[in-house]
């Protein structure tokens, strides 16, 4: 399983579909990009254990989620947060959300997540 995974589980999410459509970016936005939308970052990161290496994949991923207003920012949170906690594919566990922010120069809002992500082998 790869980030490739993490990204289609967004895609499929109905409750987050409606919200930003398909503007889930991976790494970069575009150069002038349609709000709301999300863009994330994801990093393997290997598990050691006592006994060796796990078997399971772990992954770091960061989202960056930016609306036009603070009602559908906190919107787009939450339905961000139930597409990775109800995936089948992987266990996701939110470490850290941002305070969240307006931005005058792009006029809009933004809040990031940070998720550890796990794929059993």
């Amino acid at each position: 399983m790869t980030t490739s995974t993490i990204h289609q589980a967004l895609i499929d999410h109905a409750g987050l579909g409606a919200l930003v459509g398909d503007r889930i970016y991976r790494g970069r936005l575009p150069q002038s990009p349609t709000y709301p939308l999300i863009m994330f970052v994801c990093a393997e990161e290997p598990e050691n254990l006592l006994i060796g290496e796990s078997e399971s994949e772990h992954h770091m991923i960061q989202l960056e989620c930016y609306a036009t207003s603070y009602t559908l920012l906190d919107s787009i949170k939450e339905q961000l947060k139930r597409a990775l906690y109800d995936s089948s594919d992987f266990v996701a566990i939110c470490t850290a959300i941002s305070d969240d922010q307006y931005q005058d120069e792009q006029k809009n809002y933004s809040i990031f997540l940070d998720f550890s992500i796990w794929f059993q082998p």
